[in-house]
């Protein structure tokens, strides 16, 4: 038989636990999901210290799709710093290699996978048209979510010209996703090299329905020089958007607005996010 006493300390400790359950419910009710250009990431240019400081801002991301990985020893270093600094419990996946010679890169794909599952691990993409690094697809489910992201990074170079190539072909890598498979909640995201306005962006941005996150006035470089980084999907397939898309400017929340820093133990680019229900009915 409950007595008084027994009985108001187990309404005292439900009390105590409920804004934790409701925290936790709450968090997996939404995914976060960036994409971040981090320079030259390698086992051989980053201390533990740097990691720490890319942790920082990494670990605010349920998903985060990483641009210029140079081999997979320095994701898992990060991973693991990740996990033990977050209540969130993070796995990766990455892509084989793009590029040639010397310069290989890697994306890869940092996730909480206590409430993210991969469905298909990174593929590069397999189209006619010669990327100077390839764009990879990889698919994942989130509660009800289950989406493609396409990631990429566009050629740099010593010419414009191929840049814009490359951009405006991003246009048939989106169709040649959508018609490959059942899903069509398709995210596009990664490093362009190119500033939204130019006429080589029509392709893809003229396809129904397609939301561009960024047009420009706000820089996704650190310098605020320009707006290379962007994430485009069709808004009337993904209503699962929350309307949230932000550039997450690192170098003045977590480097006091010191650029060289910013520049040296991160990147010269900011993350680039945006924010999606996982609770609703899948819409495919």
């Amino acid at each position: 038989m409950l007595t008084r006493q027994r009985i108001a300390i187990i309404i005292s400790m439900i009390l105590l636990l409920t804004p934790l359950v409701f925290s936790q419910n709450q968090r997996r009710t939404y995914l976060k999901m960036a994409s971040w250009n981090i320079r030259i990431l390698s086992d051989a240019s980053r201390t533990d210290s740097e990691l720490r400081k890319i942790s920082e801002v990494a670990r605010e991301y349920d998903l985060l799709s990483i641009i210029e990985l140079r081999d997979e020893k320095v994701l898992k270093r990060l991973t693991q710093i990740m996990d033990e600094t977050s209540s969130k419990k993070y796995k990766y996946v990455m892509s084989s290699g793009v590029g040639s010679g010397t310069h290989i890169e890697y994306y890869g794909f940092i996730y909480d996978s206590s409430f993210i599952k991969v469905i298909t691990t990174p593929k590069l993409y397999s189209g006619k048209f010669k990327f100077a690094r390839k764009p990879a697809t990889a698919s994942f489910k989130a509660g009800n979510f289950d989406f493609t992201i396409i990631t990429t990074h566009v050629i740099w170079g010593k010419s414009t010209i191929p840049r814009k190539k490359e951009v405006m072909e991003m246009s048939n890598v989106f169709r040649n996703v959508e018609r490959r498979g059942n899903e069509k909640d398709i995210i596009l995201m990664g490093d362009f090299n190119r500033n939204p306005g130019g006429e080589e962006w029509n392709p893809l941005i003229g396809q129904s329905s397609m939301y561009m996150a960024f047009d420009g006035f706000e820089k996704t470089m650190i310098k605020d020089t320009n707006c290379y980084d962007n994430i485009f999907f069709k808004s009337m397939y993904l209503r699962e958007w929350t309307g949230t898309t932000r550039i997450d400017r690192f170098d003045e929340d977590h480097f006091y607005n010191n650029d060289p820093k910013a520049h040296e133990v991160a990147s010269d680019h900011r993350p680039v996010y945006a924010r999606f229900r996982i609770t609703g009915a899948d819409d495919d």
